[in-house]
C-alpha cells in the first residue's frame, strides 16, 4: 500500500526543510508533454504551475495506475495501490492547457520508500532543499510554547447507521483536532462482516471543502480513502465530520456491520509528518430477514475429470463455520474443513454427477443444502504425474514429481510407426523426422489438407516455408504469415511427391499444469514440477498429496499418493563416555532452541527427563555397555525424533606404573593412575 511516501504529497515545497533526497529524476517539456529520466522508480509527485495548465492526464503515470488530480495551481499525482513509475525515461504526463519552463516550479518528487528525489528542472525552482535562511515564516517547529504546534490530540470516529437490508446508508468520519492543522489523510476503512455490504461512494463536508476527495476498494475489501488539500489551508481544528461515506447493504438478513479505521490511517501535518491519533469504530445496523442459524455454502461449482469431480464453493462466515459435509446425489460422501474436494475414484466412464453442499457450525448444526453443481466424468485417459514424492522439513513438507509422457504437442519428440524418431505436424501426427529438414521450402504444399500426410501449415513448422500460399490449404495464422488465402500463384505446386509413410495420429494434447491436493483437498494450481507447502501444517500430523495434470481436454486422475508427517528438530551431536564409575552424555540443542526440555533413552526405554545440555548416569553397573538416545520435548506437542544413538561403559582398572623399592626397615610402593591397557 501506498503509506509512506503518500505524505510528503500533503504539503508546499516551500516548508520542506529536513527531507533526505535520493537519486535524480530530469524533467523536460515536449509542447504539451512534460518528460522525465529517471534513475529511481517514482511513487508520487506534485509540482505548482501559475495557472498556464488546466489538467493533466495520461502518460506513464496513468499507464501505471497514478490518481492524477489538478487545481488552479498545483498537479498532484499518486498511486492507490503502491505501483510506481519505474525508472527510465519517458513521458511522465501530458498538461492540458499552455505549459512552459517559466510557469512550473516546485517539483517534489518521492520514491517508493517515501524518500524524496532531487529534481532537475531546466525552469530553475526545482525541488533543491533550503538553503536555511529565515525568512520570517512560522517553520512548524515545537518550541515548547503553546504555539498551535503539533500535539496529536486527535480522534477519529466512525459514526453508526442504520439501513434496510438490501439499501443503501451513509455514515459520517468525524475528526476532533482540537490542536493540530490537518493537511492531509489517508484513512484505510473495513468492514466486518465483508460480505454483508459494499462502499459505494465518498464525499467531503463543509470542513474539507478545499480537499480533494478520493477512494479507492482493494481486493481485499480495504477501502482506502485519500485527501489532500491543495489550497494549503487544511482541516483547521475543531470537531466535526470530514468525509461522508455512502453504503450498500447487500445481504437480505438483519445483521451489524462493524466498520474500522485500520491502523494503517494517516494523519499528516503542514511538514508532511505523520500525526498520532485514537480512532472509534462505528455499526451499520441492518434491518431485514431473521438470519438462520448457520448459513449455507454458496457458488458451489463442480468439475468433471477422469474418475474424478472437483468441487469448489464460499461461505458467507467462514468464520461460524466447523466443517462440510459434501452430499452426490444426495448421499453424503465426504467432510472437510476448506472449500474444495476432490470426489475421487469413481467409476472410468463417461457419466454425470449432481452435488451439494452444507455447512456444519461449530455449535454442531448444519445448514440447508447449497445450489446443486453437476459435471460429467471423462473416460479419454490423460496422464497423471508419476513419481510424487513428499519430504517434510520442520514444518514445511517439500513436493516433487514427474512430468507425464502423455502430454504432447505441435513439435514434439515421437516415433513413428517404423521406430523411426519423428516429431509432430500442426494436426497431431508422428512424422519421420527427416522429413522436417527437406519437405518445408521445397515448393509442395504441405497444408491444412495434408495431401502428402503431413500438415505443417502453422507457425511452429515455419507455415511450411509458404509452399502453400494460394493454394486456400493455409491456416489462419500463415496467411497472416505468408500472406493471400487462395490469391497469388506458386509455380512450385507440384502434384508428383509422394505421401510420408509410416505416420502416426498421436493428437494434440497440451499441458498447462498441475492442480496439488492435499488429504483430497486442491490447495493450489502451478506450473512446476515441485511444490513447498507451508500453510495449516501441525507437527507430528501425518498429511496425503496427489497432483492431477490439468491438460486442455481436462485434468487427469491422482497421481500416486505421497505423505508425510512434520517432524520436531531432535538434538544431534550426542555422546556417551564412561568416566570415573558413570557415564557422562553430551548433546546440542536442536535447531532455533526452542523446546521445553529432553528425554533421555537408555536402550530404548524411557530413562530420564532433563532440562539440561548433559547428564551423569550413576546407575550403570561397571563393564556392562549401554547405548542412549535423546528426544527433545516440545510441550503441549510432543517429542522429537532420536537423535543419534551412543553407547559407552565404564571400566575398573588396575593402578598402572607399581614401584617397589626397599627401604631400611620398610618397603615403599608408588603407582600410576588406573589406564586401561587392553583398549577396552
Amino acid at each position: 500500500m501506498f503509506n509512506r511516501g503518500l505524505s510528503y504529497f500533503f504539503v508546499s515545497l516551500a516548508v520542506i526543510f529536513s527531507i533526505s533526497y535520493s537519486q535524480d529524476v530530469v524533467l523536460s517539456l515536449d509542447g504539451n508533454n512534460l518528460n522525465y529520466n529517471s534513475s529511481s522508480d517514482i511513487a508520487g509527485f506534485q509540482f505548482n504551475h501559475n495557472g498556464c495548465v488546466s489538467g493533466a492526464s495520461g502518460g506513464d503515470a496513468e499507464l501505471n495506475g497514478f490518481t492524477i488530480s489538478s487545481s488552479g495551481s498545483t498537479i498532484l499525482a499518486f498511486s492507490f495501490t503502491g505501483s510506481v513509475v519505474p525508472s527510465g525515461q519517458g513521458t511522465l504526463v501530458v498538461l492540458d492547457g499552455e505549459p512552459s519552463y517559466d510557469c512550473l516550479s516546485n517539483f517534489i518528487f518521492s520514491d517508493s520508500n517515501g524518500d524524496a528525489i532531487l529534481v532537475d528542472w531546466p525552469g530553475g525552482n526545482d525541488g533543491t532543499a533550503d538553503d536555511g535562511a529565515d525568512d520570517g515564516a512560522d517553520d512548524g517547529a515545537d518550541d515548547g510554547a503553546d504555539d498551535g504546534g503539533p500535539t496529536g490530540d486527535n480522534i477519529l470516529s466512525v459514526g453508526d447507521a442504520n439501513v434496510v437490508a438490501g439499501e443503501t446508508t451513509n455514515f459520517d468520519i468525524s475528526l476532533n483536532n482540537p490542536n493540530d492543522v490537518i493537511a492531509g489523510f489517508e484513512l484505510y476503512l473495513t468492514d466486518f462482516p465483508n460480505s454483508y455490504g459494499s462502499y459505494i461512494s465518498v464525499d467531503g463536508t463543509n470542513r474539507t471543502s478545499g480537499f480533494t476527495i478520493s477512494a479507492n476498494e482493494q481486493p481485499d475489501g480495504t477501502y482506502i480513502i485519500v485527501g489532500f488539500d491543495l489550497t494549503l489551508t487544511g482541516i483547521q481544528p475543531g470537531d466535526g465530520p470530514i468525509v461522508t461515506v455512502e453504503y450498500q447493504s447487500d445481504a437480505i438478513y438483519t445483521a451489524e456491520i462493524d466498520i474500522h479505521i485500520g491502523s494503517q490511517s494517516i494523519l499528516s501535518d503542514a511538514v508532511g509528518s505523520a500525526l498520532d491519533y485514537s480512532s472509534n469504530s462505528g455499526v451499520i445496523n441492518v434491518t431485514g430477514e431473521d438470519p438462520p442459524p448457520v448459513f449455507a455454502p454458496e457458488g458451489l461449482t463442480a468439475v468433471g475429470g477422469l474418475t474424478m469431480v472437483t468441487l469448489s464453493w464460499t461461505h458467507p462466515e467462514p468464520w461460524s463455520v466447523s466443517s462440510y459435509n459434501v452430499y452426490r446425489d444426495n448421499v453424503l460422501v465426504g467432510s472437510t474443513a476448506s472449500t474444495n474436494y476432490a470426489d475421487t475414484g469413481l467409476p472410468n466412464v463417461v457419466e454425470s454427477y449432481c452435488y451439494t453442499v452444507t455447512a456444519v457450525s461449530i455449535e454442531d448444526i448444519e445448514s440447508i443444502q447449497s445450489n446443486e453443481a453437476c459435471a460429467e466424468t471423462t473416460d479419454i485417459y490423460l496422464e497423471e504425474p508419476p513419481n510424487l514424492t513428499a519430504q517434510e522439513n520442520g514444518l514445511e513438507i517439500f513436493l516433487d514429481w514427474d512430468v507425464p509422457s502423455g502430454s504432447i504437442g505441435i513439435g514434439d519428440e515421437c516415433e513413428d510407426a517404423y521406430g523411426n524418431p519423428g516429431y509432430i505436424d500442426c494436426s497431431g501426427v508422428c512424422f519421420d523426422a527427416v522429413l522436417a529438414d527437406s519437405w518445408i521450402g521445397d515448393g509442395f504444399c504441405d497444408g491444412m489438407y495434408a495431401q502428402y500426410g503431413v500438415n505443417f501449415s502453422c507457425l511452429e513448422w515455419s507455415c511450411d516455408g509458404c509452399d502453400c500460399f494460394g493454394t486456400g490449404e493455409q491456416s489462419q495464422e500463415c496467411i497472416d504469415e505468408c500472406g493471400g488465402f487462395v490469391s497469388g500463384i506458386n509455380n512450385n505446386h507440384n502434384q508428383d511427391k509422394q505421401a510420408a509413410e509410416g505416420t502416426v495420429f498421436y493428437g494434440n494434447r497440451e499441458l498447462i499444469g498441475y492442480e496439488v491436493f492435499k488429504d483430497n483437498v486442491a490447495i493450489e494450481f502451478t506450473t512446476q514440477t515441485e511444490y513447498l507447502d507451508i500453510d495449516n501444517l501441525d507437527y507430528l500430523t501425518e498429511y496425503c498429496y496427489n497432483v492431477t495434470a490439468v491438460y486442455d481436454e481436462g485434468s487427469s486422475s491422482f497421481s500416486n499418493t505421497a505423505c508425510d508427517s512434520p517432524q520436531l528438530d531432535e538434538p544431534t551431536g550426542l555422546s556417551a563416555e564412561g568416566t570415573g564409575s558413570f557415564i557422562t552424555l553430551n548433546w546440542n540443542a536442536p535447531n532455533g532452541n526452542n523446546q521445553d526440555g529432553f528425554n533421555i533413552y537408555k536402550d530404548g526405554e524411557f530413562y530420564f527427563y532433563t532440562t539440561d545440555l548433559t547428564y551423569e548416569d550413576y546407575n550403570a553397573e561397571v563393564g556392562v555397555e549401554y547405548c542412549y538416545t535423546v528426544k527433545a520435548e516440545y510441550e503441549g506437542i510432543g517429542e522429537s525424533p532420536d537423535s543419534n544413538e551412543s553407547c559407552a561403559a565404564w571400566m575398573m582398572f588396575p593402578p598402572s606404573e607399581i614401584i617397589v623399592e626397599d627401604g631400611d626397615g620398610y618397603v615403599d610402593l608408588s603407582w600410576g593412575l588406573p589406564v586401561d591397557e587392553g583398549g577396552s
